[in-house]
């Protein structure tokens, strides 16, 4: 491999030759004219290339480790491959770039502005990129972990199947984002803006989504166990299939959301706002319920034994054919409730407000979804 100065650089592009295959390991090639040059191959380690103008330029397979690529024009550059390793990117500019299967690692930058590029396979991990722009990029099958992106707007980019385990999004604009089959195990989400983004089937065991809007979010099938949405505003979404074992819902606004087929077991349901939700083949037991409100709900062989649904008001809320035995329902307000065909073996209603309410035994037998015996 040729080792070049920053003089024979120079003077290869006067001479119009490509940039290939060299060795310019700590050169310092800073605000030079490297536009739409052909670079593949090359070692840059430790490069100083800070203001320079690489737009267009074909960097594939290059070492660009440890550089300085401050400020530097990095628009639609080709970078696949490319080794970023600890790059300084502070205030660059790579939007419509290929960074397919590069490797940023400890890469850092401040304002880093990366739209419209597709870092697919990328490997980002322990990267820090804060206030950055980097909407409508794909990071598919990319590895983030651990990475540092707090109040970066990543609107309507796309992280589907991406390794985001530790990852920092903090004050983040995450609007439109794809997070299908992403893993958000321990990522952080404090403030962040994320109406109209997608969890389904992401795996994002015990995060914490307390007290944000997630007004219309898909979670189908997504696994949010021992999750912390305490007040979280979650009206109209959809939980189809949802693991919620052991979460912390607590205060939450679930009004209008489907909840069907999801398991709400051992969950902290207390009041929470659920009037009007679906919840058919859904397991709530041994939840607790207590204060919550379900006027208008509609329950269908959903599974709510050894439930504490203590002063919560069921008004005008349909529940059929569901497993109710040994549920707390003391102080509940039943008030033109429809209760058919459902098991409320151990339930006690002295005392229950069911003026106007239908209740009607069970008139033939049904397998339970839950364990597979007949009731």
């Amino acid at each position: 491999m040729e080792i070049a100065s920053r003089a024979e650089v120079v003077a290869k592009i006067k001479r119009g030759e490509p940039l290939e295959d060299l060795d310019l390991s700590g050169a310092d090639l800073s605000q030079l004219n490297l536009s739409h040059r052909s670079i593949r191959n090359s070692i840059l380690k430790n490069a100083n290339l800070s203001d320079s103008n690489l737009e267009g330029a074909n960097l594939e397979n290059s070492d660009l480790s440890f550089a300085n690529l401050k400020k530097a024009n990095l628009q639609r550059a080709i970078l696949v491959n490319a080794n970023l390793t600890g790059a300084q990117l502070s205030e660059a500019v790579l939007s419509h770039s290929n960074l397919n299967g590069a490797i940023l690692k400890q890469a850092t930058g401040e304002r880093v502005e990366c739209k419209n590029s597709s870092l697919e396979g990328a490997t980002l991990d322990d990267a820090n990129f804060t206030e950055g722009d980097f909407s409508q990029s794909s990071f598919s099958n990319a590895s983030l972990k651990r990475s540092n992106f707090a109040g970066c707007s990543m609107v309507g980019a796309d992280m589907s199947h991406a390794d985001l385990e530790g990852a920092n999004f903090s004050g983040a604009k995450l609007n439109g984002v794809n997070f299908s089959n992403a893993t958000l195990k321990e990522s952080v989400l404090t403030g962040a803006h994320l109406s109209g983004v997608t969890f389904q089937e992401a795996f994002m065991p015990k995060v914490n989504l307390s007290k944000l809007n997630l007004t219309g979010v898909d979670f189908s099938m997504a696994n949010l166990s021992g999750c912390n949405m305490e007040s979280a505003i979650l009206r109209n979404c959809v939980f189809t299939g949802v693991d919620l074992k052991n979460a912390n819902m607590k205060g939450a606004n679930l009004e209008g959301s489907n909840l069907s087929y999801a398991k709400i077991n051992n969950a902290k349901l207390d009041s929470a706002i659920l009037n009007s939700i679906k919840a058919m083949y859904t397991d709530f037991s041994e939840s607790s319920m207590k204060n919550c409100s379900l006027r208008g709900a509609r329950l269908d062989m959903s599974n709510l034994s050894r439930v504490n649904m203590s002063n919560s008001d069921l008004r005008s809320s349909i529940i059929k054919k569901c497993i109710i035995t040994g549920c707390d329902i003391n102080g509940v307000n039943l008030d033109e409730c429809v209760i058919e065909e459902t098991k409320l073996d151990g339930v006690d209603l002295y005392g229950i407000n069911i003026s106007n309410a239908k209740i009607t035994a069970r008139k033939k037998t049904y397998t339970c979804p839950f364990c597979g015996s007949e009731n």
